[in-house]
């Protein structure tokens, strides 16, 4: 169909044309995307029609391959990098390598920017883990191990003053029984 403006097409085939459904046409329609006549009949109801100039115009501006006249369940499309099916007969769309590589270039410089700090924690957590695993016990156990060697080092404490005191009366003792001996034995036996 044609009008002073141009050709005009219905919703339907703008979304075969731009392979897209038409709830999205409708948006680009409503976005102003696409220029759009609302003022043709058909029967009861006016029908919205689709400039083809307009329909050129958002191929070029957007990027997108237009349909070739094959359905979206033909094995011989493809979807390409930007999510357009194209067929698998045609060039891909290419970077520019000059692009490519700077990109690139980017890219590895951020990772290696992210591996350097990962590497950098990885080394602390390592570090903070061999300190631990050093430890002679867990950490959880420290506490309590400590409690014991305390009551343990009181036990000892009283041991050695029982220990020191015992060894005072076996030496009082025994110079005791030392004086004895030196004595006479009528001595030992009157003075009992």
């Amino acid at each position: 169909m044609s009008s002073e403006n141009g050709d005009l097409m219905t919703v339907k085939e703008a979304a075969h044309i731009l392979n897209l459904s038409e709830r999205t046409v409708w948006k680009y329609i409503q976005n102003r995307s696409l220029k759009a006549s609302r003022k043709i009949t058909t029967g009861k109801k006016p029908m919205v029609m689709v400039f083809e100039k307009s329909i050129s115009e958002l191929l070029r501006s957007r990027n997108i391959e237009p349909s070739t006249g094959g359905s979206m369940n033909n094995p011989e499309q493809v979807h390409n990098a930007s999510g357009n099916v194209q067929n698998a007969s045609e060039k891909p769309y290419l970077i520019p390598l000059q692009h490519y590589e700077e990109q690139r270039s980017q890219w590895l410089q951020e990772r290696d920017q992210l591996q350097a700090g990962l590497l950098m924690y990885r080394y602390k957590f390592e570090e903070l883990d061999r300190q631990v695993k050093m430890l002679p016990a867990p950490v959880e156990i420290i506490p309590t191990k400590l409690t014991e060697l305390e009551t343990k080092a009181a036990e000892l404490v009283e041991k050695d003053q029982a220990l020191i005191k015992s060894q005072e009366t076996v030496k009082a003792l025994e110079e005791a029984l030392q004086m004895e001996r030196q004595r006479s034995w009528w001595e030992r036996l009157w003075k009992k």
